[in-house]
């Protein structure tokens, strides 16, 4: 049994694939905020339930998740930019 969702054609599928990149770059742009799945979907003048199967379609991820990877990712950037702040403190005792 597949359960696979198939658009009924390729601009449907299209106009879902362009609405998860517009979903991406809404949740970059929020990204110090606390992810709300509900206002995501409510900007993209969707129901959240519609845009998690959506994205998990075009993304193979969930919203939430994408959401932690880019935190995570934004929290590994600070933790080098701190590295190399205390490298460049401890270099300035020689």
């Amino acid at each position: 049994l597949e359960l696979a969702y198939k658009p009924a054609t390729k601009h449907a599928a299209s106009l879902q694939a362009t609405r998860v990149l517009d979903a991406m770059q809404w949740i970059r742009e929020h990204l110090d905020e606390p992810f709300d799945m509900q206002r995501l979907a409510g900007s993209l003048n969707i129901s959240a339930s519609h845009l998690a199967h959506q994205f998990k379609e075009h993304a193979d991820t969930s919203a939430g998740a994408y959401y932690l990877s880019l935190k995570m990712d934004q929290a590994k950037a600070m933790g080098a930019d701190l590295s190399l702040a205390y490298i460049d403190m401890a270099s300035s005792f020689d």
